[in-house]
């Protein structure tokens, strides 16, 4: 069985987030072919280039065009006006300017990255850019940690509305993605959703696996659908994960596993599937990196995450929702420090000697 995992838009783009790597190695460890996808730097860096902002200046005053046209603006049509005005000039001037500036924050010599004025540049150029993108897609707001608009996750027919192609500036690079898993497609897809910030890109790109797949089993998992499906009653949960079959909650690697087991056997779990709250770390591999695309993220240099601790040593604060937790904190667990030794590189194991490393537990 193969499986494919995707960490969607919207999020950091500097460096892959641990979820996926973290599934990907234990599932490889239990013998599971795993394809990752970092789809969140993949339609960054689809986005982030002077064709594609050419093509949204140009539907920027398409837009602009066709509001100007008309006698009279209701209110909606009144604010997509002035955000279509205001971008004018970033229509005009910013797509000759992208590449050098993500050439920037990519280049390993440092010697730009490091150098206060390029680098202040190259932020504008690329904040400029995401505001173009917001602006022709208006009333769209959209920026590396956020993706809301007046209707965002309403209900699910306001979820289902934003999924469509002329309100959803990841939809080329869906269909790109789409074409891709179509040479070989998976059995199983898992969409790991960590941050507000990509719950509806995760939902616009479920509902299109399951337009071009409909066969698949489609599965979601992270802390924001944790913390968003353990509230829900049954009738609420058929609505919200509609184009889904299934949510893990909490931490996903057994869980995981185990629907892959039960869809060998022919079976489909179906809605919310319980993960553990305090897996063993001592019993994990470390996470797995190779398949993502090293080069294309927005740093000069390359920072992989290593969870050696889960949940909050402190763990008394009620409110909080860190690690996964249904009420109060998840436990604090960390990994033995023979194991963080063996799996980091052996430059970092030399650097930092056994004494030293204790101090991080």
């Amino acid at each position: 069985m193969k499986i494919a995992l995707i960490y969607p838009p919207t999020a950091d783009p500097t460096a892959p987030y641990l979820s996926v790597p973290a599934l990907a190695g234990y599932l490889r460890a239990n013998g599971v072919e795993v394809l990752p996808i970092d789809a969140n730097i993949e339609a960054y860096d689809y986005l982030l280039k002077e064709d594609r902002l050419a093509a949204l200046a140009h539907r920027l005053e398409h837009r602009l065009k066709r509001l100007n046209g008309k006698p009279v603006l209701s209110h909606e049509e009144h604010l997509a006006w002035l955000d279509l005005t205001h971008s004018r000039w970033r229509a005009r001037t910013i797509p000759e300017k992208i590449e050098d500036a993500v050439s920037m924050m990519r280049d390993r010599s440092g010697a730009r990255f490091y150098d206060p004025e390029p680098y202040e540049t190259a932020t504008v150029v690329i904040e400029d850019a995401l505001h173009l993108m917001s602006a022709a897609y208006t009333p769209l707001s959209l920026d590396f940690s956020r993706y809301r608009t007046p209707f965002s996750l309403l209900n699910p027919k306001e979820i289902r509305a934003d999924a469509d192609s002329e309100r959803n500036p990841f939809h080329e690079y869906y269909q790109r993605l789409m074409d891709r898993l179509a040479i070989e497609p998976p059995d199983l897809v898992g969409i790991s959703i960590v941050f507000p910030g990509q719950i509806q890109p995760a939902w616009s790109l479920a509902y299109m696996l399951r337009g071009y797949f409909p066969d698949m089993y489609l599965t979601a998992g992270g802390p924001a659908i944790t913390q968003l499906f353990s509230r829900l009653t049954e009738n609420q949960l058929k609505h919200a994960m509609e184009p889904f079959d299934s949510a893990i909650l909490f931490e996903g690697e057994a869980a995981l596993l185990k629907v892959i087991s039960d869809l060998k056997k022919g079976g489909r779990p179906k809605g919310r599937i319980a993960g553990d709250r305090r897996t063993n770390l001592g019993s994990l591999p470390p996470p797995d990196f190779d398949g993502l695309p090293m080069d294309k993220y927005l740093s000069p240099e390359l920072v992989l995450p290593y969870d050696t601790t889960r949940g909050c040593y402190w763990g008394k604060c009620a409110f909080c929702q860190y690690g996964l937790a249904e009420t109060g904190t998840a436990p604090y667990r960390q990994r033995p420090v023979e194991d963080v030794l063996t799996d980091l590189p052996p430059q970092l194991r030399r650097d930092m000697p056994y004494n030293i490393l204790k101090l991080f537990f």
